[in-house]
């Protein structure tokens, strides 16, 4: 079976801000952390199937999900508009 890891989705990418993670339930994450190119973190959330950041700035964005069995997906975003 795939793991987790493998199904993760994230759309629409590039994105002008509103993001959706499709392929994870929420009982299987444990935060959610959304990283500038600097590396800091303009987002952290626990638990949830989308993210807004229509308040960041156009640019690349990271975002990782942490799960509950240890895994990281880390995922990357374009900001556009």
């Amino acid at each position: 079976p795939d793991s987790v890891v493998d199904l993760v989705h994230v759309y629409p990418n590039p994105s002008e801000g509103i993001i959706t993670l499709a392929g994870i339930l929420m009982h299987d994450q444990r935060s959610i952390s959304v990283l500038d190119a600097t590396g800091r973190t303009v987002l952290s959330s626990v638990r949830s199937l989308s993210i807004d950041l229509s308040d960041q700035p156009e640019g690349m964005y990271v975002i990782q999900i942490d799960l509950v069995n240890g895994e990281r997906i880390t995922e990357r975003l374009a900001i556009l508009r």
